[in-house]
């Protein structure tokens, strides 16, 4: 069985906060002052619910660069103050599976949902960057070690959201992995959605596997039309063959858009925003992979293959990494060309931006978008006022909520009840027997 095509009527759509495009920039200095501001943040969500929209999307930047004049709280944190200013829209936490650990994760996810009556979500991430490891005092982890312990992760996770069912515990979880080791059950009764919504964004093989197996929602960062489909549907395909529904999992790409009558208005809002970042964040890439010393001074000397060595599969690679790669062996491009070239970005007028998102809905891949913006009060209005009534216009976004979960809002169903206690205790005896 191969993944369907995508249904007809409204499409998947998310805000993604923060941006690296907001990191610099935020409209002015006094409203970069305000993200500390739990009201700034409540006007902001205000704004996107009235748009429609079916959640915001909060990531995490752990060890990253701040911004100049304001702070990026923790996700969880902010979004259980966002929950009472919103009845509607999804409040999707990233949380790292590298450095957390499962019972916290699925407390304070599993929390969230209650405080939000039902919409929850969480952004499965691991977390590769050396300076972050350094903050928790460990060695940078391995990509391959890195989606095995995630692996672990998401297993525990899910059972002990599924250690309760209608309110009475029925079984304590006794997991006992190479990475991964609880023993007990949640203190927290089922959620709303029965399990809050699980979103990925890894494109590597892994990644992939591991979105088949145990995201509700995908977000794929970059690549083009036909790219970001063929991996998409790769991912259905997998999950059918988990035993999963085509239905079970929606896909979304990312897409940057700046939406203005003239066209150049909108280049200039993207292209102003952060080019000295943007840059320093292809060098880091890039050193990453190959080394500082494989990183030219100059932006038009072209990359060399040699000092990019493509890695075995056992080495395991992140899906940026292979698309970095795959480009510099195939057309050794400079600093510049690399830095310019962007296919997930969407500006000019309300028109040529929906045709640019409609270009992507083809061939049964992708359900919808994240949507990036240089995202402050006066750009959330901007978008609601603008993008969205023409994508009402082509039924390609809802006019009204018909449902009041993110479950709903995605067109998921809700899952399962746990199996009975005498099924689910064999089940986890097999599995502590398979990871001891």
């Amino acid at each position: 069985m191969t993944a369907s095509a995508r249904t007809q009527g409204p499409i998947a759509s998310m805000v993604l906060y923060p941006t690296s495009l907001m990191l610099d920039h935020s409209g002015n200095e006094r409203e970069a002052s305000r993200r500390g501001d739990l009201g700034y943040h409540r006007e902001l969500v205000s704004i996107l619910e009235a748009g429609l929209f079916d959640g915001l999307f909060a990531a995490d930047f752990l060890a990253q660069p701040q911004p100049v004049g304001g702070f990026l709280p923790e996700p969880v944190t902010l979004l259980s103050g966002l929950a009472g200013s919103t009845s509607r829209l999804g409040l999707v936490g990233s949380l790292s599976t590298t450095y957390n650990e499962p019972y916290a994760v699925a407390r304070a996810i599993a929390s969230l949902d209650h405080l939000s009556n039902g919409r929850a979500g969480w952004n499965m991430v691991t977390s590769p960057f050396e300076a972050t490891a350094g903050l928790y005092g460990r060695a940078p982890m391995p990509h391959d070690e890195r989606y095995a312990r995630a692996t672990e992760f998401a297993e525990v996770v899910e059972q002990l959201w599924d250690s309760w069912d209608g309110g009475n515990r029925i079984d304590a979880v006794r997991y006992h992995g190479a990475h991964v080791d609880v023993d007990g059950a949640l203190n927290i009764p089922r959620t709303p959605q029965g399990r809050p919504v699980r979103f990925s964004a890894g494109v590597s093989v892994p990644g992939r596997a591991f979105a088949a197996r145990f995201a509700d929602a995908v977000y794929i960062g970059h690549g083009t039309p036909a790219e970001v489909n063929a991996i998409a549907r790769d991912i259905k395909t997998q999950a059918v063959a988990l035993g999963r529904a085509p239905g079970d999992i929606r896909v979304m790409a990312s897409q940057t858009v700046a939406v203005r009558d003239d066209a150049d208005e909108a280049a200039a809002l993207l292209g102003t925003v952060s080019p000295e970042q943007r840059l320093d964040g292809l060098r880091a890439q890039l050193a990453s992979i190959g080394g500082t010393g494989a990183v030219p001074e100059g932006l038009d000397i072209p990359l060399r293959s040699s000092d990019f060595p493509r890695k075995t599969s056992e080495q395991g690679m992140a899906g940026w990494a292979q698309r970095l790669l795959d480009e510099i062996h195939a057309t050794a491009p400079t600093l510049r060309q690399l830095t310019e070239k962007e296919t997930t970005v969407a500006y000019g007028p309300p028109e040529v931006v929906a045709d640019k998102l409609e270009s992507y809905l083809v061939d049964g891949g992708i359900d919808g978008f994240v949507l990036s913006t240089p995202l402050n009060l006066a750009e959330a209005e901007n978008l609601v006022d603008t993008l969205v009534p023409e994508l009402q216009r082509r039924a390609l976004h809802r006019t009204a909520y018909t449902g009041a979960t993110l479950r709903e809002h995605l067109g998921l169903q809700p899952p399962l009840s746990p199996p009975a206690v005498e099924t689910k205790n064999h089940t986890l005896t097999q599995h502590t027997e398979a990871g001891a």
